[in-house]
């Protein structure tokens, strides 16, 4: 999903491209977006949302956390969020070093 993120990709794209990748392993996975603007709190997101209804096209200068969370129905569940820069060519993560595995 982040290597498809670029200047001209609409949001809805962007998450039909993640969802299809979620969709492969886990048919199942019900989401309304896939990501979101800078936020403000933990417990927060903000719009732009990445979700397909959003037409909204990608700019260079954005900063998004593009995300994939995992909830389990009377459990519990876990996000993990990467913050992507959008720029001229493609991409800039700009959390590299944050754990991608429980």
């Amino acid at each position: 999903m982040i290597a498809f993120a670029k200047p001209g990709v609409t949001f809805a794209e962007l998450f039909s491209k993640g969802y299809n990748i979620v969709q492969q392993k886990y048919p199942n996975y019900l989401r309304g977006h896939l990501g979101h603007s800078i936020s403000l709190g933990p417990a927060t997101a903000e719009d732009p949302y990445i979700s397909i209804q959003n037409q909204r096209k990608l700019v260079a200068g954005m900063i998004l956390a593009i995300e994939v969370p995992c909830y389990m129905t009377d459990y519990n569940g876990f996000n993990i969020e990467d913050m992507v820069l959008i720029s001229d060519t493609g991409t800039e993560v700009l959390t590299p070093k944050t754990p991608h595995y429980l």
